[in-house]
């Protein structure tokens, strides 16, 4: 709990000043001369997700074809009704302020 309440507090606050956004950080990675084909951003929230230092800060990685970077998931096919029934639940916590 406490660390959804970090992100949803560090997000709420205005960006400080020196500080760029992921869009502005992703411009620059491919305007730098860097290999760079595409950007990966990355956040974990908790340790299920698998944050491993714990304040909230977002990893904005380049990407190119061939890098050896693997990023795997054993994802599940999930019923639509299921992911109806979940959306609908996210909807209504955003919509309670």
């Amino acid at each position: 709990m406490a660390r959804s309440l970090a992100l949803r507090r560090t997000f709420a606050l205005r960006r400080p000043a020196g500080r760029r956004t992921p869009g502005q950080v992703s411009v620059a990675l491919r305007a730098s001369g860097l290999r760079c084909d595409g950007v990966r951003l990355s956040l974990a929230d908790g340790e299920a997700a698998g944050q491993e230092v714990f304040h909230v800060h977002l990893h904005v990685v380049p990407r190119y074809p061939g890098d050896g970077v693997v990023v795997t998931a054993d994802w599940k096919k999930r019923p639509r009704e299921l992911l109806d029934r979940d959306a609908a639940l996210i909807r209504a916590a955003l919509a309670v302020k």
